[in-house]
């Protein structure tokens, strides 16, 4: 398990079929780290958790959030949202990669690159209310094969390489709203635009 000393998750990540997610890439890693004992070949392992941020269109919850208000579609929650996730903005991951590059310290490690401090679902809800106020949301029964997450600790990333994060959900987050808005009327105008030029 020594993998997994950095993860602040229960111990019994890998022994519940909840968490076949969590499995998977640590089957992954283990492959990578068995590539590097067979055949010396080096490697960097980055661990990104609930990323969002500009050009974030991977379908993660932020941006199925932020795409549901814009549509004025109810936003639905699978539990009560004090779920925690460790949401990380792009731009911390990007500057994060660019330490492990830099630094030699980095060979043949395994980071989390990520906020540092979890937050729930409910937090990035009222983010979400500032801005489109008239958002409905939705509670359903919490899915049983969804994983309980939380914090991952950078401290190792901030030892070796020097990482830092610097943008809380309060700050992230607005910038990916703000860049989403601005994306969906460039959108909508090209449409607009695309239908007239057809008249």
């Amino acid at each position: 398990m020594e993998i997994l000393k950095e993860v602040l998750l229960p111990k019994n990540l890998l022994r519940s079929n909840r968490y076949i997610w969590g499995a998977l890439k640590f089957g992954g890693e283990k492959l990578v780290i068995a590539y590097n004992q067979v055949f010396d070949l080096p490697y960097t392992i980055i661990r990104p958790s609930a990323l969002y941020g500009e050009r974030c269109v991977s379908r993660r919850v932020g941006q199925i959030f932020i795409e549901s208000a814009l549509l004025d579609d109810d936003i639905s929650i699978s539990g009560d949202g004090n779920d925690r996730l460790n949401f990380t903005y792009i731009g911390d991951l990007v500057n994060g990669l660019l330490q492990v590059v830099k630094n030699d310290s980095s060979k043949n490690e395994i980071f989390n690159l990520t906020f540092g401090e979890s937050r729930s679902l409910n937090d990035l809800i009222e983010i979400l209310k500032e801005h489109f106020p008239k958002i409905n949301v939705n509670y359903l029964p919490k899915d049983t094969l969804m994983p309980d997450r939380g914090t991952l600790s950078i401290d190792k990333a901030k030892k070796l390489i020097g990482y830092e994060s610097k943008y809380p959900i309060e700050e992230g987050f607005v910038k990916y709203i703000k860049w989403y808005k601005d994306f969906y009327q460039n959108y909508l105008n090209s449409e607009n635009d695309t239908k007239t030029s057809y008249k």
